[in-house]
């Protein structure tokens, strides 16, 4: 680390780039393919899929949910009913004591439907993105390197003489220059974009990985939050009526005064969504209508309950949750806190805003494995040599995790919804094999990309990426009553994004493998180390 202020910073951007980049692309495609964690949970549950959804009556679903639950779960202390939504036509049901599959009915008829396959769904790329599915260590390591990675930013801006010329700059097939090109025109490009997602991804965890100031005032973090956000009473309708012989409950004409109530305390397009009774048959039942259920991805938002008198029906009060901001008397910093963690979460501006994130979040990726294959072509270029005689063997072996971070992770993501479809649909804890899946397939790509010279690592684990991409969609059609054509028919859009992004993900890397083929290695990401270089 000698020379100039730029030559140093040149220096800490490359090495801090390099150790963190293999991690941070990681963290990037998977937090781009969150963005649309529920069309892929949706796909991943075919169960719950329809090809025609006849009006529901909600007050006709709680008569048959309400008859089977006393026929099935008399005894239990609470029962919950989970109103047909957009990801499913069934209604749900759960009772205190539950065990085995969940409980899906027919809302028209009543009839019970079979369970909806066990699978993590999108949600694993969202907990990989922020905690590599290692609890609070991950969130710890994440975090670490999220920084890291604003110091990699800033050094490279400072690195750059010319920052917004490199922009309007892509020379071909010019082996070390087009990386270069590649690299600063991804980089500028999403720019900012990376300094919003670094920061409020640092800012949705801070009571985690800034814990000083909140332990020195809060025992207990979950004070702070029980204190500033959590629930307020908005309306109530006096004392609790005492108990006496309970009736059967009348739910759908609770249904209907819930339903007014939220319609006049929220928007219009919202509904009653969820139905709890607890103490059922008992002279103290209480049932508990709520909707408005609004989720960001990773836990819940805000909601409104509305709570009566199982016995009479009378409305007894009103609630409304709101996570993080409360009431909206909160203090300033919380509602900054709220608002950044909007930003990281994209919670506003619709699809168009869901789009920008999911294109932003692959260049992200693509500024990080740019810079990890620039790492290695400049020093087979100029046959550098940082650790001595060891050098050439170092390299070799950065050439190879560049395969498993870059390639590998690729055909690891496919890999994940192949073991969706093939893993038997009634296995126990099915969502840890398929998670269990994900982890396998990348660990098998880091061993052959060890074993493999890596030119040929690289286009053998892109071309099988691509290839998996291709065939997803007939693998769907041939494990389940659906297919791409049947989506598009029935206007299931969500699904058919998925075959459709997988078709398009699949020609990209077919197409970036028969680049290197034609090559045949020269002017590949990993070709020609100085004791690396059989293609």
């Amino acid at each position: 680390m000698t020379g100039g202020f730029r030559q140093r910073m040149a220096w800490l951007h490359t090495w801090v780039g390099l150790w963190m980049g293999w991690l941070l692309f990681a963290v990037f495609l998977t937090g781009a393919l969150s963005v649309f964690y529920e069309p892929i949970t949706h796909w991943m549950q075919p169960e719950r899929q329809t090809a025609a959804r006849p009006a529901v009556d909600p007050q006709r679903a709680l008569t048959h949910a309400q008859r089977l639950l006393a026929l099935n779960a008399a005894d239990a202390a609470q029962w919950s009913i989970e109103l047909p939504g957009e990801e499913d036509y069934a209604v749900h049901l759960h009772y205190a004591g539950q065990r085995g599959p969940e409980i899906r009915m027919d809302p028209q008829t009543g009839a019970l439907l079979p369970p909806a396959r066990d699978t993590a769904g999108g949600r694993h790329f969202i907990t990989f993105h922020y905690e590599l599915h290692s609890g609070m260590v991950g969130v710890w390591i994440v975090a670490f390197f999220t920084m890291a990675l604003l110091v990699a930013m800033v050094s490279g801006i400072v690195t750059h003489k010319r920052f917004f010329a490199d922009f309007f700059t892509f020379r071909p097939r010019k082996g070390q220059r087009s990386w270069l090109d590649a690299h600063n025109a991804l980089g500028v490009l999403v720019l900012p974009f990376l300094f919003v997602i670094s920061y409020t991804g640092l800012v949705i965890w801070w009571p985690d990985t800034m814990p000083a100031g909140v332990r020195l005032f809060y025992a207990d973090q979950r004070a702070l939050f029980g204190e500033l956000g959590g629930a307020h009473f908005r309306e109530a309708a006096g004392p609790a009526p005492a108990a006496r012989t309970l009736a059967v409950p009348d739910l759908p004409a609770m249904y209907a005064d819930a339903q007014a109530r939220l319609a006049r305390d929220s928007h219009a397009e919202d509904r009653i969504d969820h139905v709890t009774i607890t103490h059922p048959g008992r002279a103290n039942a209480q049932v508990e209508f709520s909707g408005g259920h609004n989720y960001d991805g990773i836990d819940f938002v805000a909601a409104h309950h509305y709570h009566y008198d199982a016995a009479s029906g009378a409305f007894r009060s009103a609630e409304y949750d709101d996570e993080m901001v409360g009431s909206g008397d909160a203090p300033v910093p919380l509602v900054a806190g709220s608002v950044l963690r909007s930003l990281h979460l994209a919670r506003f501006g619709g699809a168009m805003v869901d789009w920008l994130y999911f294109v932003s979040g692959l260049a992200g990726a693509g500024v990080m494995a740019t810079g990890l294959l620039l790492f290695s072509v400049k020093r087979r270029s100029r046959k550098l040599a940082e650790f001595g005689r060891h050098s050439a063997r170092v390299y070799a072996g950065i050439d190879r995790l560049n395969v498993a971070a870059v390639a590998g992770l690729c055909v690891a993501c496919i890999g994940y919804l192949w073991a969706n479809r093939l893993l038997p649909v009634a296995l126990d804890e099915r969502h840890e094999w398929e998670i269990g899946a994900f982890f396998a397939i990348w660990a098998a790509t880091a061993l052959h990309a060890a074993a493999c010279p890596p030119a040929r690592a690289w286009r053998q684990q892109l071309g099988l990426a691509g290839l998996l991409c291709i065939g997803l969609p007939l693998l769907n059609a041939l494990t389940t009553p659906w297919h791409l054509g049947r989506y598009v028919w029935h206007g299931d859009w969500r699904a058919a994004g998925v075959e459709l992004g997988a078709l398009a993900c699949g020609a990209a890397l077919l197409w970036t493998t028969a680049i290197l083929r034609r090559r045949h290695g020269v002017g590949a990401p990993a070709a020609g180390m100085a004791t690396g270089g059989r293609r």
